[in-house]
């Protein structure tokens, strides 16, 4: 049975993990998981039942408590007698007052990251917030005016300018909101597909920086899409809720409605147009890296084979869409490292990396992205140096990627290994991955 976990949790193991110089394949070995099992853990993908959280805490020397987990009765919690041990590489920095300080630091970074309101937390909670909790009664706007502002909220989230996006949001909900209860006819259909764009990118924001409100944006996105009742505004919207259901913890009603809503788009042969084989392709993306999240290799291999068929069916510029105009064969190149990554299979993803240069990228969003996958990859590869690396050139691009919450995870991870990464500790302290 499952039990709650603190959002921390994950960066804890992987600190006591590191310090004890073990690979995820080792711990994994003591409590019966794979590597993958054990990296979802890490990453805050996978929750923890309390034996598994027990045998963990055993190995590494810590109490279920520092998990975040509430421990049952004493009868009740699994014995430390008969404990597994694994061999750990020499380190010459694990001595027990070295190790007592890191892992302090790691539980104050993962209590951190679990409040919103704490120095290290950097999302804009009180924007996104107000966009859903605030009246929605306001005064309607001219749809050409309307739909002018929302482009300029599109080029603000792909120049990766979260704060500045967060703050326009709530203003352009509520416009659009009022614009399309006040419309009629034809008009209506255009203002609820502005109004599902509108909360499509307030979904990819929440995603991004606060996934408990993502439910609630993705929900009326796809409420008001329906009302438009345009195909290719559907799939943007489902597309964001299956993201949505995947971080939920249902990966496998996320590929489901993702491919339900392509196939969708295909027999109604919309695939014909431009736009709707973007958003085609854009939906088998999701769903191949959602597959690759549940270890599902075959599917996510098909999934990402189809998506780049339909970049290579597209001719011409690509479509002036709100969100979905970036499906190219590098779009799917850059998919193609998520999607190992995922599958624990680093050497090909860094290998897809070195295919593609991340200047031919179309945004800042997208290189950004491209940088912390290549970052993650690295990481797992044991090559910490390069992972700092790859989350410089992250901040270059879109300095704002690097102040997610997985990113100061990652941060804090390279932070508690062995040896000195020069330009570390500023740059933790820059992305609030560290606070003292």
């Amino acid at each position: 049975m499952g039990t709650e976990t603190a959002p921390g949790a994950g960066l804890v193991i992987r600190a006591a993990r590191t310090l004890a110089g073990m690979r995820q394949a080792d711990l994994g070995r003591t409590v019966g998981y794979s590597a993958s099992q054990i990296s979802r853990i890490e990453s805050g993908r996978a929750g923890l039942d309390l034996e598994t959280a027990a045998r963990l805490a055993d190995v590494l020397d810590l109490s279920v408590e520092e998990l975040g987990v509430a421990a049952r009765p004493r009868e009740n919690v699994p014995a430390r007698a008969g404990r597994t041990r694994v061999a750990r590489k020499p380190n010459q920095e694990s001595d027990p007052v070295r190790r007592r300080e890191l892992l302090a630091g790691a539980l104050g970074v993962g209590a951190a990251l679990a409040v919103p309101g704490s120095a290290a937390a950097h999302e804009p909670a009180d924007h996104l917030e107000r966009l859903l909790y605030q009246s929605r009664t306001g005064s309607p706007v001219a749809l050409t005016a309307l739909e002018e502002q929302l482009a300029a909220a599109r080029r603000t989230f792909r120049a990766a300018e979260y704060d500045a996006l967060a703050a326009q949001l709530p203003d352009i909900v509520k416009a659009a909101e009022a614009t399309r209860t006040a419309a009629t006819g034809p008009q209506r259909e255009r203002a609820a597909a502005a109004t599902a764009h509108a909360y499509i990118l307030a979904s990819r924001l929440a995603i991004k920086q606060h996934k408990h409100l993502a439910w609630a944006t993705a929900d009326r996105a796809l409420n008001a899409a329906q009302d438009a009742g345009r195909s290719t505004v559907i799939g943007e919207a489902a597309r964001v809720l299956a993201i949505t259901m995947r971080r939920g913890g249902s990966p496998g009603a996320a590929v489901d409605l993702l491919q339900h809503t392509a196939l969708s788009l295909e027999a109604d042969r919309a695939a014909a147009d431009a736009g709707a084989l973007a958003v085609y392709g854009s939906l088998l993306l999701t769903a191949a890296y959602t597959a690759a999240q549940s270890g599902n290799a075959a599917t996510a291999t098909d999934l990402a084979a189809e998506a780049e068929s339909a970049a290579h069916r597209l001719k011409g510029p690509e479509p002036d869409l709100y969100t979905a105009g970036e499906h190219t064969l590098d779009h799917c190149t850059a998919y193609r490292i998520s999607i190992h990554h995922a599958l624990g299979q680093d050497t090909q993803a860094v290998a897809h990396a070195r295919r593609l240069p991340a200047g031919r990228l179309a945004s800042a969003e997208r290189r950004g992205r491209y940088y912390t996958d290549v970052a993650r990859a690295w990481q797992r590869l044991d090559k910490p140096e390069r992972a700092f690396r790859a989350l410089r050139a992250a901040e270059r691009e879109a300095p704002q990627e690097v102040g997610r919450p997985s990113m100061r995870a990652l941060t804090a991870e390279l932070l508690y290994q062995p040896g000195d990464i020069p330009g570390l500790q500023a740059f933790a302290r820059r992305t609030g991955a560290l606070t003292a």
